[in-house]
Parts: structure tokens; sequence; C-alpha cells
């Protein structure tokens, strides 16, 4: 199809997210009785976990030490000339959304069956780059998001868990 054909339902463009125009058309999409289709139809649990994957292979690659080359912790990050912009320039709209909804993308997932892969992958970011992911939050001044997404990841590890532990049964 020519993206025209698809303008009265979807709205978006270069550099822009995709925006479903009608709520009608996205509960369609996600319908397996209505969109019989298997090149549209979207299984919702699936779609999150691949959301959470790429997420997490965003922040791998975006997230490093002193990801704004501060010179010194000894001051607040208000008291840094230049702060806005550097945070701006090293925290891209798609690191921030990786940062800001992996858990949720989990969460949605989390009725699926244990992926091996994603809870290395996970463990993995827990290790290695919490810390730098902190750091983003401190940057943007967002630290209350912090345990909130914190708890939804902890959620979903205890439902592998349990997922896990029914599967071996």
């Amino acid at each position: 199809r020519r993206s025209s054909d698809l303008q009265p339902l979807l709205q978006g463009g270069p550099g822009r997210p995709i925006r479903v125009l009608h709520a009608s058309f996205g509960d369609f999409l996600c319908d397996p009785k209505r969109c019989e289709d298997p090149k549209w139809h979207i299984i919702t649990p699936n779609h999150h976990l691949e959301l959470a994957s790429y997420c997490l292979r965003v922040m791998e690659e975006g997230l490093k030490f002193n990801i704004c080359g501060i010179e010194t912790s000894y001051c607040g990050n208000t008291e840094i000339e230049g702060i806005r912009e550097r945070v701006d320039e090293a925290i891209t709209p798609v690191v921030m959304y990786a940062c800001q909804y992996w858990a949720d993308h989990l969460e949605s997932a989390s009725e699926l069956k244990r992926d091996s892969r994603l809870v290395d992958t996970v463990k993995n970011f827990i290790t290695r780059q919490l810390l730098y992911w902190i750091e983003v939050f401190s940057l943007r001044n967002q630290m209350s998001a912090i345990p909130v997404i914190l708890k939804k990841a902890t959620d979903w590890s205890k439902v592998r868990i349990l997922l896990t532990a029914e599967s071996d049964d």
C-alpha cells in the first residue's frame, strides 16, 4: 500500500513517530478475530517483547559512564554551565524513550513464556548499566521515575520465575 492510502488512519512522517488517529483501527489490528491477515495482525505481547528488546539494545549502545562528559562530580547538575545543551545532545529522544519505557514493555509482555535471552539481557543491564541509567534520570531531573520503573521490572522478573516453574512441572 502507498502511505497516502493510510493517511486517514495514521499520522507521522520522517523523524516523527507514527500515530494511530482512530483507536478503533488499533483495536482492529490487535484483534485476531477481526484482523485475520497475519501480515497486519499485531500480537500485542509479542510486540511488547520486541520493543523491550529494542529498548535494552538502545540502552546498551547509548548509555555510558559520564554520558555528558561532566568534569567534576563535586557540584550539582544545575551548577554546570551549559548542562541543558549537553544533556540534550548526549541523551537523544530515542535513548530517553528506551530508559523510560523498557520495563513497561516487559510488563506488557509478561504473559509470554520465558525468553532466556531477554532474561540474560535484563540481568546484563542491571549488573553493567544500571548506574548509567540512573545518571540519565538525574540529568533529566526525573529521579522520581526510577522506583516505578524498577518495580515494573521486579514484577516482570517474578512473573518470569512463576512461568518457568509452571513450565517445569
